[in-house]
């Protein structure tokens, strides 16, 4: 019976496969997932907005971290109307989009912020995305994006960064970069130093100020020293949450030729399993 079982399982499986290879050209997980990884091209997304400002603003603006859980939280999308009222810049992980998350972020909650969206992988029936996604009352001047060399395992999936650079009042340029770190691996060291190496290679080129945050997944010290030599290597230091009550430090906050002014860690926030974090940044 229990060979009769097995056989019966796999024989399902393989039928599934066959039907479903003629119409999916991508891995066996993937498509029984029904996910997909996008091609370079069709990677970034955007939407605009008409009234955002010239620069970001005067000396010193408002920046925004947090992974919001693919939204699964009934609250996300008041709660991310809510923080990025109060901010200049959001960096988002695990952020989704689909046409009626875009429209919700092109209107009057958002309607200054411009948004750029790196995609990890495409929920087909569901016609969404998840990734990493970068908004700011400013428009970037340029978007750039690396794909994690590594995946995870199951639905063999990247992890993204993705960078944007915009103007300062001051008319120097400012690097943004959004991180998603990988997280589990058959290496679960090299997979994220490799990882930090493809963004290294982009953030050595910028010689003025910038930003480094997002969800490294640093849930060992071993990985955290990873993220940390690499930000340190390359000018960064680390902007601490002050009173930290987090007993497990997955997300931080790197700057470089900026001061931090003030910080928050919004602990009231549940609709996540990451609190947002605001941090005041005077350039």
């Amino acid at each position: 019976m229990k060979q009769f079982r097995t056989l019966t399982f796999t024989s399902v499986v393989s039928l599934l496969w066959v039907i479903s290879a003629q119409a999916c050209t991508d891995t066996f997980a993937q498509c029984l997932l029904g996910l997909h990884v996008p091609a370079f091209n069709e990677v970034l997304l955007k939407a605009d907005s008409k009234k955002n400002l010239p620069t970001l603003p005067e000396q010193k603006f408002t920046l925004l971290t947090w992974n919001i859980y693919k939204g699964s939280g009934a609250t996300w999308e008041q709660d991310l109307a809510r923080l990025a009222g109060q901010s200049d810049m959001a960096l988002i992980q695990e952020a989704i989009w689909s046409p009626q998350v875009k429209g919700k972020l092109t209107g009057p909650a958002f309607e200054q912020f411009s948004w750029n969206f790196a995609t990890s992988f495409l929920q087909k029936k569901e016609h969404r995305a998840t990734g990493v996604m970068t908004g700011a009352v400013s428009a970037s001047l340029r978007t750039t994006f690396v794909r994690s060399p590594d995946l995870e395992p199951v639905t063999e999936t990247p992890k993204m960064a993705l960078f944007t650079r915009y103007p300062l009042a001051d008319g120097r340029e400012l690097l943004v970069v959004n991180v998603h770190g990988i997280n589990f691996s058959p290496d679960i060291f090299a997979a994220l130093r490799r990882q930090m190496d493809l963004i290294e290679l982009v953030i050595s080129k910028h010689g003025g100020p910038a930003i480094l945050a997002g969800d490294f997944n640093t849930w060992i010290v071993e990985r955290s020293n990873i993220v940390t030599e690499m930000a340190q290597r390359n000018g960064f230091f680390e902007v601490k949450v002050p009173q930290d009550p987090r007993s497990l430090v997955l997300d931080h906050v790197f700057v470089r030729d900026l001061m931090p002014m003030q910080v928050r860690l919004h602990s009231e926030v549940q609709s996540s399993d990451h609190y947002p974090i605001s941090v005041e940044l005077r350039y």
